[in-house]
């Protein structure tokens, strides 16, 4: 009879091992979910830290290139300012080539005006003489140049009235009724003197 008591006694305390078991496995499963959490609490900080400084460096980068255009758009300013300056220089080289051309031109014009021995004798008052008083309408003149070594050059003026045509031929012409040649000096008075004329026509216009 006491075998069997003490038989029933052991199988009563079996229960209470269960209970300290699943007590046990409560308490595993909460530590575990503490670890993951703080685990992925981790992961979250380390991947906000990647973050900014994934962050950081693209500002750094973009800071960088900024200063580099700005260091590159530098020399830009300084060749314009450069070209500032030569700007003057060449509108200098420009006035300065103007006035010698000028300068050229009055020296020539001076060269052209006849000597003062010249302009004594233009001065004299001349009869003219004239051997036939008729005068002629030139529409064409033909200007040619010759050379001859005890003449020296000539320039050959050939008045013309016009243009005719041979009514049998159907040929054109041009009838020289005057000619006459001077000398290159001689030609260019001729052309001083035009000049003066044609000026005077046009103030009477």
């Amino acid at each position: 009879m006491s075998v069997t008591i003490t038989s029933k006694k052991k199988a009563k305390a079996a229960p209470a091992k269960k209970k300290t078991t699943t007590a046990a496995k409560k308490k595993a499963t909460t530590v575990a979910k503490k670890k993951a959490a703080s685990s992925t609490a981790s992961k979250k900080k380390a991947s906000s830290t990647a973050a900014a400084k994934k962050k950081a460096t693209t500002t750094a980068k973009k800071r960088a290139t900024s200063t580099a255009k700005k260091k590159a758009a530098a020399p830009k300013k300084k060749t314009t300012a450069a070209a500032a300056k030569k700007k003057p220089t060449a509108a200098a080289k420009k006035k300065a080539t103007t006035a010698a051309k000028k300068k050229a031109s009055t020296t020539s014009a001076a060269k052209r005006k006849p000597t003062a021995k010249k302009a004594a004798a233009e001065k004299k008052k001349f009869r003219v003489d004239y051997k036939n008083a008729s005068s002629m309408v030139a529409t064409k003149i033909l200007i040619r140049t010759t050379s001859k070594e005890d003449k020296g050059d000539r320039i050959i003026l050939d008045f013309a009235p016009g243009v005719r045509t041979n009514p049998k031929t159907g040929h054109h012409m041009i009838p020289v009724q005057n000619r006459i040649a001077i000398t290159p000096e001689r030609a260019e008075e001729l052309s001083q003197a035009l000049e003066g004329v044609l000026a005077k026509l046009k103030e009477k216009k």
